[in-house]
C-alpha cells in the first residue's frame, strides 16, 4: 500500500476512484450498503490512465475486491494518461534552484544545533 500512497503524493487521483467505484459496487450489489441519501451523491470524474493501472493500484483493486467488469467500463470513459516529459536540463535547472544547506547547519533550527550531511 505504500506505493498507493506515494501515488496520492505525487497527485495521481486513481486510487481514490478505485477506493470509490469499489465502493459503488457494494451499492449496486446491496442497495441497503449506504443511506438513501448517498444515492444523490455526485459521481466523481473518472481520472486519466483508469485503463492503465500501475501495479500498486492494480494490487488496490484487488485488495477493494473491484468487480472487474465495472473496473473494465469505467476504464472506457476514462481519457488516456498524458504522455509524461522528462526533461533532464529542467530538472538540473530545478535542482540548482533549490536552497543549499551548508554542512553542519539546520536553518530551522538554533544556530549552535545542526545536522552532518554524509
Amino acid at each position: 500500500m505504500s506505493g498507493v500512497r506515494a501515488e496520492l503524493a505525487a497527485g495521481d487521483l486513481r486510487p481514490l476512484y478505485l477506493a470509490w467505484l469499489a465502493g459503488y459496487g457494494t451499492w449496486e450489489r446491496d442497495e441497503n450498503a449506504f443511506d438513501d441519501d448517498a444515492e444523490d451523491d455526485p459521481e466523481p470524474p473518472v481520472p486519466a490512465g483508469l485503463g492503465t493501472l500501475t501495479a500498486p493500484q492494480r494490487a488496490l483493486a484487488d485488495f477493494l475486491r473491484l468487480d472487474a467488469d465495472l473496473l473494465a467500463s469505467a476504464a472506457q470513459a476514462s481519457p488516456p494518461t498524458p504522455p509524461t516529459r522528462n526533461d533532464p536540463r529542467a530538472l538540473a535547472s530545478w535542482i540548482k534552484d533549490l536552497p543549499s544547506l551548508s554542512r553542519g547547519h539546520d536553518p530551522g533550527r538554533d544556530e549552535g544545533v545542526g545536522w552532518e550531511l554524509s
